[in-house]
């Protein structure tokens, strides 16, 4: 499980990262912003789930959230739609290639005005559904 999640953030990023060249795609994304960075994605494996299937395998879904962070003055909301569909888009194919189960389950679309340029963020959660042997306790 370890290994699908490094797995689908690595694919991910790299894939975003060659499909977005604008964009900064640090490892670090959570360190606070500075609009030196900007604009910056990120891509987490937000949570997973398992069930057991029988007693070989397991069915997991992951839930992996890929963000853009954008500081523009001009129409930022035009921008955020954007990169939305750029998202929505390279990151489905991406997952495709890899995973034979994958969608889009949710976007969200914010805007912090608190700094000078406001600061934009788009965030689509993709779900990625495996089958996978199960591991065997104690090994």
């Amino acid at each position: 499980m370890s290994a699908t999640r490094t797995a689908l953030r690595t694919e991910m990023r790299a894939g975003l990262e060659a499909a977005l060249p604008d964009v900064n795609w640090p490892k670090k994304h959570w360190r606070a912003v500075d609009e030196s960075s900007l604009p910056r994605g990120s891509v987490m494996v937000q949570r997973f789930d398992s069930t057991p299937l029988d007693r070989d395998t397991s069915l997991r879904r992951y839930d992996v959230v890929a963000k853009i962070e954008r500081g523009v003055a001009g129409d930022l909301e035009d921008l955020m739609d954007a990169d939305g569909t750029a998202l929505e888009h390279h990151g489905l194919t991406i997952l495709a290639d890899l995973f034979e189960d994958c969608e889009v389950g949710a976007g969200e679309y914010y805007i912090d005005a608190a700094g000078d340029p406001p600061v934009g963020t788009t965030a689509l959660l993709f779900r990625v559904i495996t089958r996978d042997a199960e591991i065997p306790p104690n090994s």
